[in-house]
């Protein structure tokens, strides 16, 4: 990814478009395809639509955390939030599915959860993105 033309802070949103893309294209595209235009409407779809564009704000803000976490000039007070959070993002299907298993919540109530949870991590990260922007001057690195 270094030898990608633009800014290296641009890169993050290229490798998580690339993730979410290659998670669309092999877990949820056959599926889309072929269900939603079928003659009967279905929930399910949507709600498949609405997880898919979850899980791309998911993998935008996972790729934010770890292009933040090989920087050098972060602040160290965002160091452990930055880890604390890639941890949570690793485990965020494992959590959903306790969730899913032992409190039985509907798919629309999972579904709101998961947009919450993904808000919430987007903004931290693009809150420590942005501040470690505002506080290193612009420069082009190669």
């Amino acid at each position: 990814m270094h030898h990608l033309a633009g800014k290296g802070e641009i890169r993050f949103l290229i490798a998580g478009l690339g993730w979410a893309t290659a998670e669309l294209a092999m877990t949820r595209l056959l599926v889309l395809w072929v269900g939603a235009r079928g003659l009967e409407f279905d929930w399910k779809f949507i709600q498949l639509s609405l997880d898919s564009n979850i899980n791309l704000c998911q993998h935008i803000a996972t790729s934010t955390l770890v292009w933040l976490s090989s920087r050098h000039d972060l602040q160290s007070r965002y160091t452990p939030v930055v880890i604390i959070l890639l941890a949570l993002s690793v485990y965020r299907i494992f959590i959903f599915d306790l969730l899913i298993y032992y409190i039985q919540l509907s798919s629309w109530f999972i579904l709101l959860i998961k947009s919450i949870y993904t808000l919430s991590m987007g903004l931290l990260a693009m809150q420590m993105y942005a501040s470690l922007s505002s506080s290193s001057p612009t420069q082009n690195h190669k």
